[in-house]
């Protein structure tokens, strides 16, 4: 396991896990996993229960794709 800088312009402000064998580091397997449909929606459903206490008339599909604009939003903020 190595920790790596994520941003070469502040290399001292945030950094990532990159293990041994893996491509990525845990920031971009994370990007990866927030824009993969087929991920979140097996993640929301193992997690059903917790996300319905919170938005009970959510519909499966509205929760990914709004995921998925957030993770963007966020990554975009990031890569400023």
């Amino acid at each position: 396991m190595k920790i790596i800088s994520i941003f070469e312009c502040s290399k001292e402000s945030l950094f990532a896990v990159k293990y041994e064998g893996e491509e990525m580091d845990a920031l971009g397997i994370l990007q990866a996993q927030w824009s993969d449909v087929e991920f979140l929606r097996e993640f929301f459903k193992k997690y059903k229960k917790d996300y319905e206490n919170y938005y009970p008339k959510a519909k499966l599909s509205k929760i990914v794709l709004q995921t998925i604009e957030d993770a963007d939003d966020l990554f975009e903020l990031l890569y400023e």
